[in-house]
C-alpha cells in the first residue's frame, strides 16, 4: 500500500474508514479561515465557452479568471458547473495534489453540505482557488486517450472486450503493461456507462473494478475519493487517477511551466477559449481551413477532406488547450504525454512533430479567425 500526498495534513490524522468526511470537515476549516469570498463576476458568453474558460485557466493558474468561467457557470448552468470542477480535478490536477482531489469531491457532495459552508458560490470560489493554485498533472487523461488511440493497442482494443471478468482481473494487477492494465481496468468498469468510439460495448461491473483496484494496492484513502469522483463525472479518469498513484513517481525537484501560446482577448473572453468543444470554436476552425496557412497546405497534401476540422481541434488542443503551469511529472507522464502528443494524431510521429510546429507558427492566424467568429456573433 501507498502513502498518498496530503500537503500540510499528517498522514497518520487522515482517518482511512471516512476520508469523504475527513474533507468535508476540511472545507469548514478552509471556509472559515477564509476572508470573505471574492464578488462573482459572471461574463456574457455560452456556458460551452465559460466551461472552457475555466478549465483552461485552471490550467494555468489563474485564479481570477478560471473565478468569471465559473461565475458564470454557477449563474446560467449551475448543474454543469458541479460536473465539471470534478472533471477538471481528475483530469488536470490528478496524483499531483490528492488532497485538492479530496477537497472538490468533498464539495460535490450535494447543495445541503454546501449551504451549511456558506453558499454555492462560496464553496465553488474556494475550490476553483484551490485548483488554480494546485500542482497539475494530466497523466490521467494521458492515459485515457492513449489507450483509445494508439495504433499499436488496436488488437488488444477489440481483444479484451471478448474476455470474462477473471481475464481481465489477472491482467490488471499482473501485466506489466500500464496501458493494457488500463484498458483491461476500462472494459471491468464498462464502456457503457464510460463509452469511446474507439472501444466496443462492454456492460461492466464498477464494484468489482474498485475491489480489483484495492486488491491492486491503492490505497483506501484514494480508493474513497475515485469510488465519489467516479460517481459524480461518470467518466474513466477517476480510476485511472487511483491506478496511476502506484506508479506515479512524481519527480520531488519542482515544478515546470509549458510553454504556451500568447493568448488574445477575443469578444471579452481569452481565445483560447474557443476550442473544438465550441460552436465557435469550431466555427473559427473551419474559417482557419480556408486560409493559405502552413498547417492548411500541409493538410491538402497529407489528409483526406473530412475530419480536418477535428484535426485542428487536436492539435490546437496540444499546442494551447492543454498545457499546464505549475506542471508536476515524472517517467510515467513525461512517456504518456509524449505517447499522445504524437502517437495519437493518426498520422507518423514524425509527420506529428511536423504539423504541430506548422499550427505553432499559425497560431495568431487562428486568433484571428476566432476574433471574425466571435465578432460576427455579436
Amino acid at each position: 500500500m501507498i502513502l498518498i500526498p496530503l500537503g500540510n495534513i499528517k498522514e497518520d490524522k487522515v482517518p482511512k474508514s471516512d476520508i469523504l468526511e475527513f474533507y468535508k470537515d476540511s472545507l469548514v476549516g478552509l471556509a472559515a479561515a477564509r476572508p470573505t469570498p471574492p464578488l462573482p463576476k459572471p461574463i456574457n458568453t455560452t456556458p460551452w465557452i465559460a466551461m472552457s474558460f475555466m478549465q483552461k485557466a485552471i490550467r494555468r493558474g489563474n485564479g481570477p479568471a478560471a473565478l468569471m468561467g465559473a461565475a458564470t457557470l454557477l449563474r446560467d448552468a449551475p448543474e454543469r458547473l458541479w460536473r465539471r470542477v470534478g472533471c477538471v480535478a481528475f483530469e488536470d490536477v490528478g496524483v499531483a495534489d490528492i488532497e485538492c482531489l479530496g477537497l472538490v469531491t468533498a464539495a460535490q457532495a450535494g447543495k445541503a453540505d454546501r449551504r451549511k459552508l456558506g453558499g454555492e458560490w462560496a464553496v465553488a470560489s474556494l475550490i476553483i482557488e484551490r485548483m488554480a493554485d494546485a500542482a497539475k498533472n494530466r497523466s490521467a487523461d494521458d492515459l485515457l486517450m492513449t489507450i483509445a488511440g494508439l495504433p499499436s493497442l488496436a488488437d488488444e482494443r477489440k481483444n479484451f472486450a471478448t474476455l470474462s471478468d477473471q481475464r481481465l482481473y489477472q491482467i490488471v494487477l499482473g501485466c506489466s503493461d500500464l496501458h493494457k492494465r488500463g484498458l483491461a481496468l476500462w472494459y471491468l468498469m464498462g464502456t457503457k456507462r464510460c463509452p469511446s468510439p474507439n472501444l466496443p460495448h462492454r456492460q461492466g461491473n464498477v464494484e468489482f473494478a474498485f475491489e480489483v483496484l484495492a486488491e491492486h494496492g491503492v490505497s483506501p484513502s484514494m480508493l474513497q475519493i475515485a469510488r465519489q469522483g467516479f460517481r459524480k463525472t461518470g467518466e474513466m479518469l477517476a480510476p485511472f487517477a487511483a491506478l496511476l498513484t502506484l506508479v506515479n513517481g512524481i519527480r520531488g525537484d519542482g515544478a515546470q511551466n509549458d510553454r504556451i501560446p500568447h493568448k488574445r482577448l477575443v469578444g471579452g473572453v481569452p481565445s483560447y477559449a474557443l476550442d473544438t468543444y465550441t460552436r465557435e470554436g469550431k466555427q473559427a476552425f473551419s474559417r482557419f481551413l480556408k486560409t493559405n496557412a502552413g498547417t492548411v497546405e500541409w493538410m491538402t497534401a497529407n489528409l483526406p477532406g473530412n475530419g480536418r476540422n477535428a484535426f485542428v481541434g487536436e492539435l490546437v488542443f496540444r499546442i494551447e488547450g492543454g498545457c499546464l503551469n505549475n506542471r508536476r511529472a515524472g517517467p510515467v507522464a513525461d512517456a504518456l504525454r509524449a505517447q499522445y502528443e504524437l502517437g495519437c494524431l493518426g498520422c507518423s510521429p514524425d509527420q506529428a512533430a511536423s504539423v504541430l510546429s506548422l499550427m505553432r507558427n499559425d497560431m495568431a492566424l487562428l486568433n484571428d479567425c476566432r476574433a471574425e467568429v466571435l465578432g460576427e456573433a455579436k
